[in-house]
């Protein structure tokens, strides 16, 4: 993640000015998590905030906090400092403190429809960034042209899954054509889904979330069946050895379905595309065919976030953000990948200007070195105006050989701060670079006047007072 913190640099934008950008946190961030993901969302929000250099609030679904607590347990374990990743647990009232806190610079909500309306009004009301994903619906569409076996794989899979409580399921199938010959395999195969208890082994369709949740489920289906649609597979009174009382839903399967029931049959490409794009959400859509020019035509015309082409639940990694559009998304900047480090950050822009100031005068401070002991300290020699530009200093020669010094004069001898001259003299013949011996004070004017250091080689100078 750290090429994406990189801003941009634009020298000598004008005349001696520089143009920057760089990337900051926004402070304190908030999640608001849904219960079908317990870890996933989660690890969707805080680490990408916090990497931002944030700090994070996150609220569980009362639901299924579990896995919250544990994520914070091994975050301290890992060596986060006490106070970056906070857990809170709550209903209705903790969300509005959320959404109503002046520390919160941002909030994230992944869940259903009317919550995540609640959540971006409120807190876009409070001038906080929201992202907010939200109710979906995923439809898959099937060309004439596919491998029927490998396709009813796909679309048991991903319409079952996860007990059909997650984002990206497929709960809609298209059939260009006819569907017909495609009901038994689907039966078939869905009635082989084994379902039980998550912590069995081999299950395949677990419980739905709750009782309310099942049966809402079971009043959906029937009205399909009131308005019309032939149920094939009714999987409403699966009863499930040791978990009778469990909230179960076996595989159910709908056909005879008109677009007013939200479930439907094409007779063409262009008839597919029209009934998933007229639908208000735009999560994802997927498409089987063999032909690349019909999938380039559905990606170009679909109107929705994630699109698979003979990939059934089109999630992408974390390298690319979760894209929901339209009614699916209520928010301006996705959910992580690059999108999710431009809402944990904001941008701030420097423009800079150095140039050469004209002054009369300047003034230094100088660092000086006791050669007399072996202590090493520094001593800041008192700042000094000089009126002009003639200004002598003296340099201290220091012999390699022995370690003794000499202080040179450059010019005159140089005044201190209280105005007394410090007298510069030489304690050390030392040879020239002709030969000859240089001795006490002696200067060596160069051209403009000013004296000059003849080389020596094997010698060191130092500022010396």
């Amino acid at each position: 993640m750290a090429n994406l913190h990189m801003g941009d640099f634009f020298p000598n934008i004008s005349n001696g000015i520089d143009t920057y950008s760089i990337r900051e946190p926004l402070g304190i961030c908030a999640g608001i998590c849904s219960f079908n993901f317990p870890a996933m969302i989660p690890l969707l929000m805080f680490p990408i905030a916090i990497t931002c250099g944030n700090t994070f609030i996150l609220k569980p679904s009362e639901k299924a906090p579990g896995a919250c607590v544990h994520l914070s347990e091994l975050a301290m374990e890992a060596g986060l400092p006490n106070g970056v990743l906070n857990v809170i647990h709550g209903t209705n009232d903790i969300i509005d403190a959320i959404c109503d806190d002046d520390e919160i610079k941002a909030v994230s909500y992944v869940g259903s429809d009317a919550p995540g309306m609640y959540v971006h009004a409120r807190a876009s009301a409070n001038s906080k960034r929201v992202q907010s994903n939200v109710g979906a619906k995923s439809h898959v569409v099937v060309m004439p042209d596919v491998h029927m076996d490998t396709v009813i794989n796909a679309l048991v899979c991903a319409g079952f899954g996860s007990a059909v409580q997650r984002c990206t399921a497929i709960s809609t199938v298209i059939f260009v054509g006819d569907s017909k010959s495609w009901e038994g395999k689907l039966v078939e195969r869905a009635m082989a889904l084994k379902v039980d208890a998550g912590i069995e082994p081999g299950v395949e369709l677990g419980p739905v979330i709750s009782k309310q949740v099942k049966e809402r489920i079971s009043r959906v289906v029937q009205t399909f069946v009131d308005n019309g649609a032939r149920l094939v597979l009714d999987g409403r009174k699966v009863v499930v050895p040791k978990y009778e009382l469990g909230n179960f839903v076996g595989p159910t399967i709908l056909t005879d379905i008109t677009e007013d029931m939200e479930c439907y049959k094409a007779g063409s490409l262009d008839e597919a595309i029209g009934i998933v794009n007229r639908n208000k959400h735009g999560n994802g859509a997927s498409i089987f065919t063999s032909s690349s020019a019909t999938a380039r035509k559905f990606q170009t015309e679909i109107e929705c976030g994630q699109v698979g082409v003979n990939v059934a639940v089109a999630s992408p990694l974390p390298l690319f953000s979760f894209t929901g559009s339209n009614a699916s998304f209520t928010s301006d900047i996705n959910h992580y990948g690059k999108a999710g480090l431009q809402f944990y950050t904001q941008i701030k822009t420097v423009t800079q200007q150095w140039k050469d100031f004209p002054s009369s005068g300047a003034s230094s401070s100088l660092l000086a070195y006791d050669a007399q002991s072996n202590s090493g300290d520094v001593h800041a020699f008192p700042s000094m105006d000089f009126t002009s530009n003639d200004v002598s200093l003296g340099l201290h020669l220091r012999d390699f050989s022995n370690g003794e010094g000499v202080p040179l004069p450059l010019h005159d001898d140089l005044p201190s701060h209280d105005g007394m001259p410090i007298p510069l003299v030489a304690s050390k013949d030392f040879p020239s670079s002709d030969g000859e011996s240089l001795e006490q004070s002696r200067d060596l004017p160069n051209s403009d006047g000013m004296s000059s250091i003849p080389q020596l080689d094997g010698s060191h100078w130092t500022l010396h007072f």
